[in-house]
């Protein structure tokens, strides 16, 4: 079964120091909620400890861009629809069902839309890396 993850990505930028775009100095902060979906084989190396790896599916559901120094400049929709990434993990399960497990996913594709940030600002290459770890029982 392929599960469903809902996850708040955040992005903060200081227009202090190598600005995104030039202007009065500020903070620029993106949040942008996704539904990701993961599609991963799953390899056992030994009893109880397996490898995954395949492509992840983010489709966005809300965001929100907040700019310190702005007065209303900026796109409320600048954060791409969709993202597409590459998962690899690991994890361990206990015959008892207790299990931990991590992984590292990276985004392929850009975060955010050309001019995302206002007019002029042209493309930031920006893409989601995430590092997730848990624990739990499996009944």
């Amino acid at each position: 079964m392929t599960p469903f993850h809902y996850k708040l990505r955040r992005f903060i930028q200081d227009r202090d120091s190598n600005s995104i775009r030039e202007g009065p100095e500020g903070k620029i902060e993106a949040k942008v909620d996704y539904i990701s979906v993961p599609v991963l084989a799953k390899i056992y190396v030994t009893d109880g400890l397996s490898f995954e790896v395949g492509p992840q599916f983010n489709f966005k559901v809300n965001e929100q861009l907040d700019d310190e120094s702005a007065a209303g400049g900026i796109d409320t929709d600048g954060a791409e629809n969709f993202e597409f990434a590459v998962a690899g993990g690991v994890t361990f399960q206990t015959s008892i069902g207790l299990f931990a497990t991590g992984r590292y996913t990276y985004g392929l594709t850009n975060a955010f839309k050309e001019d995302a940030f206002g007019p002029g600002t042209g493309d930031v290459d920006a893409k989601n890396s995430v590092f997730q770890i848990g624990v739990g029982y499996k009944f």
